[in-house]
């Protein structure tokens, strides 16, 4: 976390030489619930691993079940039918983001401008009015599509830094919805 926050420090640079800048801040939708796991094998593997690693990581993963528990009103246990985890990769575990992460990892091959990953967010900054950061969120929301993954378009949010900023406007490919969605801007 302390690394995404110092390589934010980046913004102040262009600003510093009087350079407009936009950052986009993105959430990824139930990012460690959606990766699927044949897709991940196919990460694990490019990343070096060999395949009985690869196999046993996977292993980790399967033949997991989740439940709901709650309580009566007379302070009894109730749980829910199990159900079978299919996808995603377990966000209570020292393994399950570091397993994401490596899902994640080649977004970042897909943009020109400076973008962070922590999690699920990413944030993604250059300098403000320029199309390459359109064309980086294209870039983004193909790779998103490749892999499928989606973002949460309403937490997604456009923030300008400097004097007389124009607030130009960029949309995302809603591919939950199929249709494309403006980001919100905060000044």
């Amino acid at each position: 976390m302390e690394t995404n926050l110092l390589e934010s420090y980046n913004i102040t640079k262009p600003l510093d030489a009087g350079i407009l800048v936009d950052l986009i801040l993105l959430d990824l939708a139930k990012a460690f619930d959606r990766v699927p796991r044949r897709r991940l094998r196919t990460k694990l593997l490019s990343v070096g691993l060999n395949q009985t690693t690869v196999n046993w990581l996977l292993c980790f993963l399967t033949k997991r079940t989740q439940r709901v528990r709650l309580f009566g009103s007379d302070g009894q246990k109730i749980y829910s039918k199990p159900l079978d985890i299919i996808s995603g990769v377990l966000q209570g575990t020292v393994l399950g983001p570091t397993l994401f992460l490596i899902y994640i990892n080649d977004l970042v091959t897909r943009v020109s401008n400076n973008i962070t990953l922590f999690a699920d967010d990413s944030k993604l900054f250059g300098s403000a009015h320029s199309a390459s950061l359109q064309a980086d969120l294209d870039h983004i929301n193909e790779w998103a599509e490749e892999w499928l993954l989606s973002f949460n378009i309403s937490k997604c949010c456009v923030l300008h830094f400097g004097p007389k900023s124009k607030n130009v406007v960029y949309s995302m490919w809603d591919l939950d919805k199929r249709t494309r969605i403006d980001l919100q801007i905060h000044n």
